[in-house]
C-alpha cells in the first residue's frame, strides 16, 4: 500500500523531470550554441533554445505519466532520459549543420525521435539525482513561465543612450578636394519612416511644421515610392535609380558599385556632406553611406539588438528540431519583440526618444557646418513614427486616451508591436473584414497614436527647420517619406507586405530660393529626388538615374514599377495594375495579374477593373511593359557582411 502510494506521489514528478531532461540539453546547446555570443539567463539564446526545450520537457513529461504504467517504467525516469535524448538531437545537429553541405538539418527532426525511439528501448533506469533533478526542473518551469509571460523577456538588452559627445567628428577638408562651389544653396534632404500620404493632410492633426514647407514650394498630395520598406526606398532616393534597376525588394542586400549615389556626386562636386539616420537596417555596408563624410546611425544599438536577436533565432529555425516546427511569424515576431520593444521603450524609461535623439544630434552637425562657408547636402532621417508607437515630447494621449482601447486588447501596451500583430491575427480571422466594431476600433486607436507620433515628429523637424532659418543661408529642403503603413486597408497592418497605397504613397515637399508655391499636377516619384536635387545645384543627373527633374517637367509619367519580394505593380497614369511575382527569381521571374485600380477616383483601391471588358487593351499592354521591365532587371547585390548577419536580415519585414 505504501509502495503504490508513492508511485502516485511519483507520477507527477515526471513533468519536472521531462522538463530537466530537455533542459540540461538546451542549457549545454545554448552555451556552445555555434556563433557563440554573450550567454545568460534571459540572453536571446536562453529564448531561443532553452525554454522552447523546457516547454517540450513539459509535454515529454506528461506522456510519461500516461505511458509508464502501460510500459512499466518509472514514469520519472522514462521522461528525464527520453527529453534528454531528443534535447540532444537538436545540440548534435546544431553542431553537425555547418560541416555537411546540403539540407541537413531536414533530418534533425528525425534525429531527434531515433534519439527518443533508442532511449525508450535501452535506458529503464531512475534519474541521476531525483533531488537534483526536481529542483533543476521546478526552477527551469518558473523560469520558463516568467520569461513567457514577458515579464523580464526584454530585460537583457540595456539600451545604451546615444552619446553625444562621442559622435563622429566632421573630417578635414583634403588638400585633394575639389573647389568650393560659389553660391550654391544648402540642401536638406528629410525622410521621416513609415509616413503615410494622407499622414499629413488630416485637418485634426496640427502639423505646422509639414503645413508650412507645403505652402513655401512645391508640393503633391501624394509621392509614390518604389517599396513598402525602409532599404529599398532610400537606395532609390540616393541613387534616382528604379527597384528594377537596383533589384533590392527588401531590407538585405547592397548597392551594385555601378551605381552612384547622391551623396558621391555632391561630394565630388565640393560639397560637404552629412546623414544621420535612426533606422538600424540603414547600415553603411549597404552602400547607402557612400560618399558621406559622415554617416552616422543612432539607431546602432537598435541595430545591435536586432543583429543578435535574428542571428539565434534564424539559427534555431534550422539548426534546432524544435525550430523546424515553430512557423515563419513566430520567429519574425520573436524577432521584433526583442529588438524593437526593447529600444523603442527607452522614451517611458527616462531615456530620449529615437526623433529627440535625431534633432539633437543633427543640431550638433549643422553647428559645424555652419562654421564653413562651403554648402552642404545634409541627409537627415527620422525613425518615427516607425512602430512601435511612442510618441514623445508628452504629445502621448493629445489625440486618445487609453481608455478608448477596447477592453479586449488591453492586455497589451498602448502602440506596441503586440497590439498590431493582435489586430492583424484578428484581421486574418475576420478574412480582412475590418467592420468587426472592435477591431475597428482598436485599429482606429492604434492609427490615432500613430499621428501622435507623427506630431512629435513634426516638432522636432521645426527644430531643425528653425537653425536652418537662423544660419541665413539659402536652403532647399525636400521632404518625404520612404514607405507609408497600413491600419486595417485590404486586412492589413503595418507595412513591408503590399504594394497598396497605403505603403507606397507618401508626402512630397520642395521648398527653397527660385522654388514657387505650386502643386504638381502629377505625382512624383521617389526616383525623382537625386536628379532634382541635382539640378537644383546646377549638376546634370548621371545615366544611372530613372527618375527626373519634376521642376522642368510636369509632362505625365511614363509608366514605371513599384515592388517588394512578393508583388509588383505597374503605374500608368491613373491606372495601377499588380502583379504576384517572386523577386528571388530575378530577370526570370513570371508575372501573374491580380487586380487593376483606377487609384485617383479610387484611392482606397477597392474596385478591382482587371475583367472589365474595356481594360482588357491597357492590361495586355501594362503586362508587357512589366514583363519587359523585369527581364532586364539588375542582380541583387549581396552586402559585405558576416554570415551571421546575413542570417540576421532574412526574412525580415517590418
Amino acid at each position: 500500500m505504501n509502495a503504490t502510494a508513492n508511485d502516485h506521489l511519483k507520477r507527477p514528478c515526471a513533468l519536472v523531470a521531462g522538463m530537466a531532461g530537455m533542459g540540461l540539453a538546451g542549457w549545454l546547446h545554448a552555451l556552445l550554441f555555434p556563433g557563440t555570443l554573450g550567454f545568460s539567463l534571459i540572453d536571446i539564446k536562453f529564448m531561443v533554445v532553452v525554454v522552447p526545450n523546457l516547454l517540450m520537457g513539459l509535454g515529454v513529461g506528461f506522456a510519461a505519466l500516461l505511458l509508464a504504467p502501460r510500459l512499466q517504467r518509472d514514469g520519472e525516469g522514462l521522461a528525464f532520459w527520453v527529453s534528454l535524448a531528443i534535447g540532444a538531437a537538436g545540440f548534435v545537429g546544431a553542431w553537425l549543420t555547418p560541416f555537411i553541405h546540403g539540407n541537413f538539418h531536414d533530418l534533425i527532426p528525425a534525429l531527434g525521435f531515433v534519439f527518443a525511439l533508442l532511449a525508450l528501448r535501452f535506458l529503464n533506469r531512475p534519474c541521476p539525482s531525483r533531488l537534483l533533478t526536481r529542483f533543476f526542473g521546478a526552477g527551469s518551469f518558473v523560469i520558463a513561465a516568467i520569461l513567457s509571460t514577458g515579464v523580464a523577456g526584454y530585460t537583457a538588452f540595456q539600451y545604451e543612450y546615444y552619446d553625444f559627445d562621442a559622435r563622429p567628428e566632421l573630417t578635414t577638408w583634403s588638400k585633394d578636394a575639389p573647389e568650393s562651389p560659389q553660391n550654391k544653396p544648402d540642401i536638406l534632404l528629410v525622410s521621416v519612416d513609415t509616413l503615410r500620404a494622407d499622414a499629413v493632410l488630416q485637418k485634426d492633426v496640427a502639423l505646422p511644421t509639414i503645413a508650412g514647407l507645403r505652402d513655401q514650394g512645391v508640393w503633391s498630395p501624394t509621392a509614390i515610392s518604389p517599396a513598402p520598406c525602409t532599404l529599398p526606398s532610400h537606395i532609390s532616393m540616393l541613387t534616382g535609380a528604379g527597384i528594377l534597376r537596383h533589384a533590392i525588394y527588401d531590407n538585405e542586400g547592397a548597392l551594385n558599385a555601378d551605381i552612384p549615389t547622391l551623396a558621391e556626386v555632391f561630394n565630388h562636386a565640393g560639397y560637404r556632406t552629412v546623414a544621420t539616420v535612426s533606422n538600424g537596417v540603414m547600415r553603411p555596408q549597404t552602400g547607402l553611406g557612400r560618399g558621406f563624410e559622415v554617416f552616422e546611425n543612432i539607431g546602432r544599438e537598435y541595430s545591435a539588438v536586432f543583429e543578435k536577436s535574428r542571428q539565434f533565432i534564424v539559427a534555431a529555425k534550422t539548426r534546432t528540431w524544435l525550430g523546424r516546427f515553430a512557423r515563419d511569424a513566430y520567429h519574425k515576431k520573436l524577432a521584433l519583440a526583442l529588438a524593437f520593444v526593447r529600444v523603442k521603450s527607452r522614451a517611458t524609461a527616462g531615456g530620449v526618444d529615437d526623433a529627440s535623439a535625431t534633432r539633437d544630434l543633427s543640431l550638433l552637425y549643422l553647428d559645424d557646418l555652419y562654421q564653413d562657408a562651403r554648402p552642404f547636402f545634409y541627409f537627415l532621417h527620422f525613425m518615427d513614427p516607425h512602430q512601435p508607437y511612442t510618441p514623445g515630447g508628452q504629445m502621448a494621449g493629445k489625440l486618445i486616451q487609453p481608455s478608448a482601447l477596447p477592453e479586449a486588447y488591453r492586455t497589451f501596451d498602448s502602440g506596441s508591436l503586440e497590439l498590431g500583430h493582435a489586430i492583424q491575427d484578428d484581421l486574418s480571422d475576420l478574412g480582412g473584414d475590418a467592420q468587426n466594431p472592435v477591431v475597428q476600433q482598436a485599429v482606429k486607436y492604434l492609427h490615432t497614436v500613430y499621428h501622435e507620433e507623427v506630431m512629435f515628429t513634426d516638432k522636432c523637424i521645426g527644430d531643425i527647420l528653425a537653425r536652418v532659418k537662423d544660419s541665413g543661408r539659402p536652403t532647399i529642403v525636400l521632404f518625404t517619406s520612404d514607405h507609408g503603413e497600413h491600419f486595417g486597408e485590404h486586412g492589413l497592418m503595418f507595412h513591408n507586405n503590399s504594394v497598396y497605397a497605403e505603403v507606397i504613397h507618401v508626402p512630397f515637399s520642395l521648398s527653397g530660393p527660385g522654388i514657387p508655391a505650386a502643386k504638381l499636377s502629377s505625382p512624383p516619384r521617389i526616383e525623382d529626388i537625386a536628379p532634382t536635387l541635382l539640378s537644383l545645384a546646377g549638376l546634370n543627373p548621371l545615366p544611372t538615374m530613372d527618375g527626373r527633374n519634376i521642376l522642368v517637367s510636369q509632362e505625365p509619367q511614363p509608366p514605371f514599377v513599384a515592388a517588394f519580394m512578393r508583388s509588383l505593380a505597374v503605374y500608368d497614369g491613373d491606372h495601377k495594375a499588380i502583379y504576384d511575382w517572386d523577386a528571388r527569381l530575378g530577370a526570370t521571374a513570371t508575372l501573374k495579374l491580380s487586380a487593376l485600380f483606377h487609384w485617383r477616383d479610387d484611392p482606397s483601391e477597392s474596385r478591382n477593373l482587371m475583367h472589365e471588358p474595356d481594360q482588357q487593351e491597357r492590361i495586355q499592354r501594362l503586362t508587357q511593359f512589366a514583363e519587359q521591365q523585369v527581364a532586364q532587371s539588375g542582380e541583387t547585390q549581396s552586402a559585405e557582411m558576416s554570415q551571421a548577419d546575413r542570417q540576421m536580415l532574412d526574412e525580415l519585414g517590418y
